[in-house]
């Protein structure tokens, strides 16, 4: 059974669209074969040239680090808008930066700032206080509850604690690299999703992504191919025994997203959670 144009319940009402685009030039396809959710870079032009209806769609863009000033997080904001030619955001969300906790780069127009040594100079601003300036945008002294987390999550990095400590919160989870990494070994390689893609006549990525959903993620694969995006819209539910047989196979824990090798003193961690 195919499933597409799912979504799932946050914690605030709204309704998420389970797979979601990564985007660059995609956008475009990726509307016009049905995509609906999508994580945006500076794709305004795309937004401004199709016909899909902008209540038809979702979009997600996030505060860069440099702008964690709560100062600066308003004129961020309305920047981005104005980059996406859009006049509203369905979902804002604070980057990491780094995979333990969110982390403020030095303010001002470089997205990177380094220092001679080729690290990113950082800024001693709380994501505390960035977050308060982020629901002021919402309204003026509300207390509101994350309704979305995006983090890597693929079969070799499982999160399985965050996962059920979200779903109690009916907090969603947003996962980024589904499909893993370009590094070896890759978790489309792994001889059991092969089996079972070619059993069913779907793409490894097909089915690692299938999984994601039935798990209860949103999935981001990212995409510049017209064919990938369109096959990658095409999921389907899985069998209680591939699912199952999916969760029990041996995870290498592997991350592959490493932004903390810009910077010193912080350790590479691999833990599950």
């Amino acid at each position: 059974m195919t499933i597409q144009n799912h979504t799932l319940g946050s914690n605030n009402g709204e309704q998420f669209p389970d797979l979601e685009l990564g985007t660059y030039e995609a956008v475009l396809t990726a509307l016009d074969v049905g995509y609906r959710h999508f994580d945006c870079a500076c794709i305004g032009e795309a937004f401004a040239m199709t016909t899909v209806p902008r209540n038809k769609y979702y979009v997600t863009s996030k505060l860069w680090n440099n702008c964690y000033r709560p100062e600066d997080v308003g004129p961020a904001l309305e920047a981005t808008l104005a980059e996406l030619k859009r006049n509203y955001l369905d979902l804002y969300l604070m980057h990491a930066g780094t995979q333990f906790w969110p982390q403020a780069f030095k303010s001002g127009n470089e997205e990177f700032p380094m220092d001679a040594q080729g690290r990113v100079i950082s800024e001693d601003v709380s994501f505390v206080d960035t977050w308060k300036a982020m629901e002021k945008l919402i309204l003026d002294n509300c207390k509101t509850v994350p309704a979305v987390n995006q983090v890597e999550l693929h079969l070799y990095l499982l999160r399985e604690k965050l996962l059920q400590f979200s779903k109690k919160h009916n907090n969603i989870i947003t996962a980024y690299s589904p499909l893993g990494g370009p590094r070896s070994p890759g978790v489309t390689d792994e001889p059991l999703i092969r089996e079972i893609a070619k059993r069913l006549h779907k793409s490894p990525a097909q089915v690692l992504l299938s999984w994601g959903v039935r798990r209860g993620t949103v999935v981001v694969p990212k995409s510049a191919n017209p064919a990938r995006i369109k096959a990658n819209l095409e999921l389907f539910e899985l069998s209680k025994e591939d699912f199952e047989a999916i969760n029990e196979l041996s995870r290498k824990k592997i991350r592959y997203c490493f932004p903390e090798k810009l910077w010193s003193g912080v350790a590479a961690c691999f833990e599950d959670d």
